[in-house]
Formats: structure tokens, C-alpha cells, sequence
């Protein structure tokens, strides 16, 4: 199997492709499948069907089924690993994000705490312009 052909979008696909290279007999390959023509057709959309249908399809064909399940079981953890790092950046993201928030929350906090500091000092001093 060449490189470019394992980019497998699914299980599905991956059967099709198959059946597509070696051309069988589709009524013969649905039997030796257990399952009937229009359901064979039926597999070529499902993302995660069973693998048993990849197997026995390379056994009636005279592959090795290894090839092609390593390759869909090593495209599986490529795109788990993506949506693992997909979830991690968003938990990032969203503590970034509140860390910005607390950021500008502390800021107009200080620039309060600042200007009743001033009034303070205003009000102290003109206390003590009252009292002389």
C-alpha cells in the first residue's frame, strides 16, 4: 500500500476501496460476507463497522487484511490524538480566556480602589482645611 493511499476517511470507504481495487464478483463477496448485496452497499457509508467485514473481505480477495486494518487502526488514534488535543487547547483556550477576565476584573478593581483612595485624601485634606 502505497503512502497517499492510507489516508482512509472511514471503515466504510476503506471496504469500498477495496471491493473498487480487486473488482470481485459484489453478489459472490456479500455472500462470502454473510450479508446480502444491498446491505454490502449499505457498509460503504458507516464509519465504524466492524472490522470482521474488512478481514473476510481480504480473505475472499487474498489480501492481507493487516495492511488495511493497521492502516484505518493508525488513522483511529491519529484522529482520537487530534480530538484529545482539540478538547486540551479548548480547556486552554477557556482558561485563558478567564484569565483575561479575572485580569480585567483585578485592573477595574485597582482603578477603583484608586480613585476612593484619592477621594480619601481629598476629603482628609479638606478636613483638615476645615478645622484650622
Amino acid at each position: 500500500m502505497e503512502e497517499n493511499e492510507k489516508k482512509i476517511i472511514h471503515k466504510g470507504e476503506l471496504l469500498k476501496k477495496i471491493v473498487k481495487e480487486q473488482n470481485p464478483s459484489r453478489e459472490l463477496l456479500a455472500e462470502h460476507l454473510g450479508i446480502t448485496y444491498q446491505y454490502l452497499y449499505r457498509l460503504y457509508t458507516q464509519k465504524n463497522m466492524k472490522d470482521i467485514y474488512i478481514v473476510k473481505a481480504c480473505q475472499y480477495l487474498g489480501l492481507n487484511h493487516k495492511d488495511y486494518i493497521e492502516t484505518q487502526t493508525t488513522f483511529d488514534k491519529v484522529v482520537s490524538q487530534a480530538q484529545e488535543e482539540k478538547a486540551t487547547y479548548e480547556k486552554l483556550i477557556s482558561a485563558q480566556e478567564e484569565t483575561l477576565k479575572m485580569y480585567k476584573l483585578n485592573r477595574a478593581l485597582q482603578d477603583e480602589n484608586q480613585k476612593l483612595e484619592e477621594e480619601l485624601s481629598e476629603y482628609k485634606r479638606r478636613d483638615t482645611n476645615a478645622t484650622k
